[in-house]
C-alpha cells in the first residue's frame, strides 16, 4: 500500500506560506506563487509503481479520432518552427505511445521520456519510436539541447513541478519553446456555471478538480492550475509567456467540436478569461 506524505512547502516554489483551502480534501493555494496543491499525496516513490495503470497501453488501439486530436496540437507546435536548414530538436516529456512524436519527426529530431514501460513498448510497436523508460530528471540530457519540449496534461502530474521548470530551462537553448497543456483550476470555471455558487466548498473544488487522494487512484493530479498563477510561474522559471490558450482534448471531431472551439478561443482572446476546461500556455526561454 502506497505511503502518505504531509507537505510543509509549495511544491511549484518552496514556499511555506499557503492556506489551506478544504481540510477535506487536503489542498492548499501557495501565497507566493497562487498554485493550488495537494498536501497530502502518495510519496513520489510509490507512485511510478501505477504508471502502466494510469492508461492500459498494451490494449489501447489509436484511431482516425486520436490522431486528428494530436494533429491539432502538432499544428500549434509547428506554426512557431519555419522550415530551416537545420531541424530544430524536440523532446516530449510524459510521451505515452508517441502520437505526437510521430508526428513531431516529419520536421523535428525528436526525443521523449515516458514513466509507463507499456507506453515505452507500445511506441516501439506502433511507430518504431525509441522512448527513454523513467523521469526527465533520470534520462540525462545535457544542457541545452532542445529548440522545443512538450508537456500534454502531464504538469498536473508532476510531484515537483518548479524543480522540472527549472530543468527545462536548462536544456532548452535561448529562445527555446515551450508548450505545457494542463487542466483549468481557475475560479472562472465556478463563476461562469451559476449551478455551483451556493454549492459546499468541496464540491466546487471538485469542479475545478481539486480532489482529495484516495487510496488505489492512479490519476491523481497532485498541482491545480489556473492561467494566471501558471504564467506567474513560469515567468519565475525564467521564461516568457507567448499564448495562454486553450487545449484542444475532443476526440469527436466535426463541425460542430471545431465551432465550439474557435468560439471558446475568441472568448479567450476578448475577454482574458478561460472559464473552460483546458489551458494551453507557449513561452519562450529568456
Amino acid at each position: 500500500m502506497p505511503k502518505r506524505e504531509t507537505l510543509a512547502r509549495c511544491v511549484c516554489c518552496g514556499s511555506d506560506s499557503f492556506v489551506s483551502l478544504s481540510d477535506t480534501v487536503k489542498a492548499a493555494q501557495c501565497r507566493d506563487c497562487g498554485i493550488i496543491f495537494n498536501y497530502e499525496r502518495p510519496t513520489w516513490k510509490d507512485e511510478p509503481a501505477d504508471a502502466d495503470a494510469y492508461v492500459e497501453y498494451d490494449r489501447f488501439r489509436p484511431d482516425h479520432k486520436w490522431e486528428k486530436m494530436w494533429r491539432f496540437r502538432y499544428a500549434r507546435v509547428q506554426a512557431l518552427f519555419p522550415p530551416t536548414p537545420v531541424r530544430p530538436r524536440l523532446l516530449d516529456v510524459g510521451t505515452g505511445i508517441g502520437t505526437f512524436l510521430a508526428l513531431a519527426r516529419e520536421d523535428f529530431d525528436v526525443c521523449g521520456v515516458e514513466p509507463s514501460l507499456a507506453g515505452v513498448r507500445k511506441a516501439r510497436e506502433l511507430y518504431g519510436l525509441e522512448i527513454i523508460h523513467g523521469s526527465l530528471e533520470d534520462a540525462g540530457y545535457p544542457e541545452k539541447s532542445f529548440d522545443a519540449i512538450t508537456m500534454w496534461h502531464v504538469f498536473e502530474h508532476l510531484p515537483y513541478p518548479g524543480d522540472t521548470l527549472g530543468l527545462c530551462r536548462q536544456l532548452l537553448k535561448q529562445d527555446g519553446k515551450l508548450f505545457i497543456a494542463v487542466p483549468n483550476s481557475s475560479l472562472c470555471r465556478v463563476i461562469f456555471n451559476p449551478v455551483y455558487w451556493c454549492a459546499r466548498r468541496d464540491k466546487r473544488l471538485a469542479m475545478r478538480g481539486v480532489i482529495p487522494y484516495e487510496e488505489g487512484m492512479v490519476d491523481l493530479h497532485v498541482t491545480h492550475h489556473a492561467p494566471r498563477s501558471l504564467k506567474r510561474l513560469l515567468e519565475r522559471f525564467g521564461f516568457q509567456v507567448m499564448d495562454l490558450d486553450l487545449d484542444k482534448t475532443s476526440l469527436n471531431p466535426g463541425l460542430k467540436t471545431d465551432l465550439k472551439y474557435v468560439v471558446r478561443h475568441h472568448f479567450i482572446r476578448l475577454f482574458g478569461c478561460n472559464p473552460f476546461k483546458t489551458i494551453l500556455a507557449v513561452a519562450r526561454a529568456v
